[in-house]
């Protein structure tokens, strides 16, 4: 098969998303199918190039809705010399569905999340955005592939008219998210933080992840055990909510006992993991949630907002706590501490599923 597909971001961005996408269009490449990604240039990427047999094709846009505006006519262009075309939420559908009508070629896209009414907590103008995004979920794609069960549920919800939706969980890469390949002693050797219990957040700190709610709790929480400390692997991206994160870490004059780091590779990240005490996941909404179930991976204990699909993809794994208000998560993060247990490594999403089940939809769309 010939398949282009349309996304907001690829790699050598870091996220949750471009890590499935970079993952699965390689995948499908090792089988034999032609890939071309279309996606935003940014930095100092390339404009072309081929990376494990993926075609990676870039424009320069001023934003994110300068690709949704302008992608369409590449689409339309590379759209025609392939079989089908695949995109995902949020913003790159618009163009992908818009170059494949004048294309004439089958779309499918994947919904990571459907926020709905969250809009209105995190955005000024909610409704336009609100009705993008409901605009974009009731489109006519050949097949929308959903996250997880919850976020199918939620896209039930808002389209007007039955499609045909399949579940398929992204898989994670369990070679380099293994305890054995954990150097236990680093992230404290590193930043002397031998005497001192860690805790730590990773990710983006993007509207829906909740690390202003976590600062708030952790100057609760620091108030009263001064020897603990909070490790913030984050970037940048989105510059508002990081300058607000860094604004709010100031005025409850709490940076002593947070040190910040920027992103780092999945390898890298294995060891942040493995040297915590406890991983912290505070978002207030997930499609999926990679985060979680990379620490859950490892072993690590893990306190989790209980909302959207985390409690659908831990919900066997033992070393994961839930909690609903700050009070909730200040106290499971002192049970923990007085625990000092490692889990189980869980392992239950696998790329090579992950890889069939595209394939498999993708070859059902063809046949149709």
């Amino acid at each position: 098969m010939k398949i282009l597909f349309v996304l907001e971001y690829y790699a050598p961005y870091i996220g949750g998303a471009e890590s499935l996408f970079r993952t699965l269009c390689e995948g499908l490449a090792s089988r034999g199918h032609k890939i071309t990604v279309l996606t935003r240039r940014f930095g100092t990427t390339k404009e072309q190039e081929v990376i494990n047999n993926v075609d990676i094709r870039r424009i320069r846009t001023f934003n994110r809705l300068g690709f949704a505006f302008i992608a369409w006519l590449h689409v339309w262009r590379f759209a025609r010399k392939v079989d089908l075309v695949h995109t995902a939420t949020f913003l790159s559908a618009f163009p992908a569905w818009f170059g494949v009508l004048l294309a004439r070629k089958p779309c499918s896209i994947t919904v990571h999340e459907v926020w709905g009414d969250f809009w209105k907590r995190i955005v000024r103008l909610h409704w336009i955005w609100r009705y993008i995004e409901r605009f974009i979920l009731n489109r006519s794609f050949k097949v929308f592939i959903a996250n997880s069960n919850y976020t199918k549920k939620q896209l039930v919800s808002v389209r007007k008219k039955p499609a045909k939706i399949e579940v398929v969980y992204p898989g994670l890469d369990y070679e380099i998210f293994n305890p054995e390949n954990v150097e236990v002693d680093w992230l404290k050797r590193e930043y002397d933080l031998k005497n001192n219990d860690v805790f730590l957040y990773f990710g983006r700190p993007g509207y829906s992840k909740g690390v202003v709610d976590l600062i708030q709790i952790w100057a609760r929480y620091a108030s009263v055990n001064p020897n603990a400390r909070l490790v913030l692997l984050m970037s940048g991206s989105p510059e508002v909510i990081y300058r607000k994160i860094q604004m709010l870490i100031d005025k409850l004059d709490i940076r002593a006992s947070i040190i910040e780091v920027d992103s780092v590779s999945k390898k890298g990240l294995v060891n942040y993991i493995g040297g915590a005490d406890c991983v912290i996941v505070p978002s207030e909404s997930e499609g999926f949630g990679f985060s979680a179930l990379e620490a859950a991976a490892v072993g690590k204990p893990l306190i989790v907002r209980k909302v959207a699909s985390l409690p659908e993809v831990l919900s066997e794994y033992e070393g994961v706590t839930y909690f609903t208000t700050q009070d909730e998560c200040i106290a499971q993060m002192s049970a923990v501490l007085k625990m000092r247990k490692s889990y189980a490594p869980y392992k239950a999403f696998g790329i090579p599923e992950m890889i069939d089940a595209h394939d498999k939809i993708f070859r059902s769309i063809l046949k149709s």
